[in-house]
Formats: C-alpha cells, sequence, structure tokens
C-alpha cells in the first residue's frame, strides 16, 4: 500500500524584489496503485512541488509522507530528459541506478527493457537510439529499481506528437502490469485526460484550485470520445481559471496605482 500525503505544503523563495511563495499551504493524498497528475499554468509550481516530494527540495514548511506497508516508500524518478550515461550500455545504464548489482538485478534489468520493447537495445549506447527510445530507457531504468512510488516530470514534453503517443501508450501498459502509484507533472492537457485516474489543477501561486476525479476505463487513446470530452472540459476549467487570475491581478492593480 504505497500511499503519498502532502500535509500543509508551502514554499517560500527569496528573490531580489522580495519573498515568493511558489506552493501555498497545499495538503492532498495519493491513493496507492493510483494515477495522479499535476497540470496548471506555467510558474504555478508544479515541478516544485515534484520536487518537494521527491526530496530534491526543501519545504519552507509542511511535511511529505511516503509509506508502503508502514514503511518508507521506495522512490523513482523520471526526469524531462533521459539523463543517460553516454559512456555506458543501455543495459549499464540501468545496472547503475541498482542498489546491488547481482543475478537479480541483472534480471529486473532485463524485464524492464522487455516491457518497454527494447531488450534488443541492451549493448547499444545512448547516442545510438532516437530521442523516443531513449526516453523509455529513462522510464525502463525507473521501473527496474522496483520502486513503491514513481514521480515523472513531463517526460514527453520534448518529443514529437507522434513518438509521445506512443510512449503513453506505453506507460499505461507499464502501468496496468505494475500498478505503482505515479504522479504525473504535465502541462498536456490531453495526456493528464488519457492517463489519469485524478487530475489536480494547481492555480498560479501554488494552490490547488481544482480536484478532478476521472473515471474512464482504461486502455484508454487520446482519440477515444469520451478522453476528448474530459480534456474539452479540463481545458473550460483552464480557462475559468485563467479568466479569474486576470480579475485578481486586474483589482489588484486598481488597488495600487
Amino acid at each position: 500500500m504505497a500511499t503519498v500525503t502532502v500535509d500543509c505544503l508551502r514554499k517560500v523563495f527569496a528573490t531580489p524584489t522580495g519573498p515568493q511563495t511558489v506552493i501555498d499551504d497545499i495538503s492532498f493524498e495519493v491513493a496507492d496503485q493510483s494515477f495522479l497528475s499535476l497540470v496548471g499554468p506555467s510558474g504555478c509550481g508544479k515541478t516544485t512541488l515534484l520536487n518537494i516530494i521527491s526530496g530534491i527540495e526543501a519545504a519552507t514548511s509542511g511535511s511529505v509522507e511516503m509509506k508502503e506497508n508502514g514503511q518508507a516508500a521506495k522512490l523513482a524518478y523520471v526526469f524531462q530528459e533521459p539523463r543517460l550515461l553516454p559512456w555506458r550500455s543501455v543495459f549499464d545504464n540501468l545496472m547503475y541506478v541498482q542498489p546491488v548489482q547481482d543475478d537479480a538485478a541483472r534480471e529486473r534489468v532485463t524485464t524492464a527493457l522487455e516491457r518497454v520493447g527494447l531488450a534488443h537495445a541492451a549493448k547499444k549506447w545512448p547516442g545510438q537510439l532516437s530521442g523516443g527510445q531513449q526516453q523509455r530507457i529513462g522510464i525502463a531504468r525507473a521501473f527496474s529499481v522496483e520502486p513503491d512510488v514513481l514521480l515523472m516530470d513531463e517526460p514527453f514534453s520534448h518529443l514529437d506528437a507522434i513518438t509521445a503517443r506512443g510512449l503513453r501508450e506505453h506507460l499505461q501498459e507499464l502501468w496496468a502490469h505494475t500498478r505503482k502509484t505515479v504522479i504525473f507533472v504535465t502541462h498536456d492537457v490531453s495526456e493528464a485526460a488519457e492517463l489519469s485516474d485524478r487530475i489536480l489543477m494547481l492555480a498560479p501561486g501554488g494552490r490547488i484550485h481544482e480536484d478532478i476525479q476521472v473515471t474512464l476505463p482504461r486502455p484508454r487513446r487520446a482519440s477515444d470520445p469520451e478522453v476528448a470530452v474530459l480534456e474539452a472540459s479540463v481545458l473550460r476549467r483552464f480557462e475559468d481559471l485563467e479568466a479569474a487570475t486576470k480579475n485578481q491581478s486586474a483589482q489588484l492593480h486598481s488597488q495600487t496605482a
């Protein structure tokens, strides 16, 4: 039972113009074996929130707890770029992150590569692979350590639309097989609609604007009518959020003018 609990989380950065709040008293829980997407406009704190959950960034206040059956959960992170070591083979890149490099680790690595359809590329160098293949290796690397919780920060944002679509299908298959608890940051509403059980929409200033439950059957494709309807619904909520943000900015400007 891998759960993530975020309680009263706040993050304030010091800037030349004064303190800037990027996460503002956020609380939520991610259930075991669920797929949560974080969406929102640029600068709303999505990646900062993910980095705090992962431990890369320290919170100003509040707490994050990740538990698996009462113990600290094992975590893996998939970044926007695959971050493969160019001087190591694909297989050795995955072996590099194994806590113990034994026969069991080699079996996990082989299985992970098979699951992303790249077992044949095990002896290749990262530079011999396409961008989409490299990102599949990055995903395989994360799954190879058998994490309880998987964090993903816009892993398909730098890929072309067709490649990203194929990788979303791969990710759905992997998730259906492993049922890891996933927190996925994306700016692509269609991606969130296709992948998620739940969509958490953040507003500028790092507040939760809306918590959207997704009950569409799986597997899903971006071309499914139900996914398109959900995407349109989320986009309308974005438009409402943008309008509210503009109104607040206009009111603040008039008060300070």
